[in-house]
């Protein structure tokens, strides 16, 4: 779906980067462009100084008479596909899409898309390494690079890695990357989505339009993996991947001498204990890695050291100091349960947890017994508190912001001589933050407040 010279194209979302970079490109092939946000006009003063005050503005509220003359919407994705002025433009017939759709059409580069509940920024990262090791191309997407303000700088055959969220996949209609990779799927977002079957759906979007010449990626040992399988159009080719199922194209063995390898198409590529990243979690994700790369016919030395030169995110897991003899982590990014559960898996015995924000429609209960058998402390925060207290059975009321809960969980650790303070929220930062990355780096400046207050910094 190409823009039309002179029409005029409604931005919906303006107050974020994709709102503005879709804007952006709308008005550089000659489209009038009008912008909705809920925001009122005064927090989108820099959203609409960007591009010089070019585009009209409709501040505080979604009215349907933002729809008047338009002929096409582009939609940010933290804005719900079944909105009222959404649903109204296609009463009108005017068609909806994504920043991801709109610049598949416009794409000159081959593109890989890769989705899934947890491990996608971090997968996305180790096919950006793969690929810049190879000279191939790049990542954008949702990893806080918006794929419109990309795609026109990408060389015909270069490969673009998409991180896409199931958000973004809502408003997908002939998307077809070449390569489409669900990573896995657990509990998340069930305050947009009615249950687990309208999450997989948004997800399985992704494979919809897949033929002959695209492949589709996912684990083999994933308890979803049949329906995975099933949402595979029949001509697609098929790359799997799992932890230690040898069925799989790509998984993990040891050799002879007790040594993981990574294996790909049967051959032993990289050890596993050259990856600069730790934990259970990455070598699967390096293993997802290596089969979007494989399924790109990138070679095997080329992905193994693309690998080895992948130094990790921030907010995952990271290091964040030592304050008076208490190791802090940032895993503000675990914004799911099940990558609460792995941060709890990955503590020392006897650390406390930081978990709250605001609620996503989770379920926290399944936690409980990870908590007891490491020993762990939870110190609920934010708007979840109430919610995290109750499900876990702790007596701990809470507290509404995350700097007190992080003093109190640091002077309990200190006091009782307890290892670590772990931030691993399952939660979103919206109630205080305005994302997970603010989140974690205001959790690390407090981390470093707290070594000087201990005489460490």
């Amino acid at each position: 779906m190409k823009l039309q010279a002179g029409s005029l194209v409604l931005v919906v979302g303006f107050g974020l980067k994709t709102g503005v970079s879709i804007a952006r490109f709308a008005l550089a092939r000659g489209a009038r462009v009008r912008a909705v946000d809920s925001k009122p006009a005064e927090k989108l003063v820099d959203s609409l100084a960007a591009l010089d005050g070019r585009v009209e503005l409709v501040a505080g509220g979604m009215p349907l008479a933002a729809l008047d003359g338009v002929s096409l919407v582009v939609l940010s994705p933290g804005v719900p596909r079944n909105g009222e002025l959404l649903c109204e433009a296609d009463r009108r017939g005017i068609p909806v899409i994504g920043d991801i759709e709109l610049a598949w059409h416009y794409a000159r580069c081959r593109i890989a898309g890769i989705t899934g509940t947890d491990g996608k920024s971090t997968t996305t990262s180790m096919v950006g390494s793969i690929l810049e090791h190879a000279g191939l191309g790049r990542i954008a997407g949702n990893i806080g690079i918006p794929v419109l303000d990309v795609v026109d700088r990408m060389e015909p055959g270069s490969i673009l890695a998409l991180e896409l969220s199931s958000f973004m996949l809502e408003s997908v209609e002939q998307f077809k990357p070449e390569v489409a990779a669900v990573l896995n799927l657990a509990q998340d977002h069930l305050d947009r989505y009615p249950d687990m079957e309208a999450y997989l759906a948004a997800k399985l979007r992704i494979y919809a339009n897949l033929d002959a010449t695209t492949t589709a990626v996912w684990p083999l040992d994933s308890p979803w993996s049949e329906r995975f399988a099933r949402a595979v159009p029949p001509s697609a080719r098929r790359v799997t991947f799992a932890l230690q199922d040898c069925q799989a194209d790509v998984y993990s063995r040891q050799d002879d001498t007790g040594r993981l390898q990574l294996v790909l198409a049967g051959k032993p590529f990289l050890p596993a204990d050259e990856l600069p990243v730790l934990g259970r979690h990455n070598l699967r994700n390096a293993l997802a890695a290596a089969a979007i790369a494989h399924a790109l016919a990138i070679p095997p030395d080329a992905v193994a050291q693309g690998l080895r030169q992948f130094a990790g995110l921030s907010h995952r897991f990271e290091n964040a100091g030592i304050a008076g003899g208490v190791r802090f982590v940032n895993d503000s990014k675990a914004t799911t349960i099940s990558a609460v559960a792995t941060a709890i898996d990955s503590a020392e015995e006897g650390a406390c947890i930081l978990i709250g924000g605001r609620d996503k429609g989770l379920d926290f209960s399944p936690l409980r017994e990870a908590l007891t058998r490491k020993r762990v402390t939870v110190f609920p925060f934010g708007e979840a508190r109430d919610k995290v207290r109750d499900q876990l059975g702790l007596d701990d009321a809470g507290e509404s912001l995350l700097e007190p809960a992080v003093r109190r969980a640091w002077a309990h650790a200190s006091a009782a001589g307890l290892p670590q303070v772990i931030l691993a929220p399952g939660c979103t930062s919206y109630d205080e933050f305005p994302n997970f990355e603010v989140r974690g780096e205001f959790f690390k400046s407090l981390v470093r407040r707290l070594r000087e207050e201990s005489g460490d910094g």
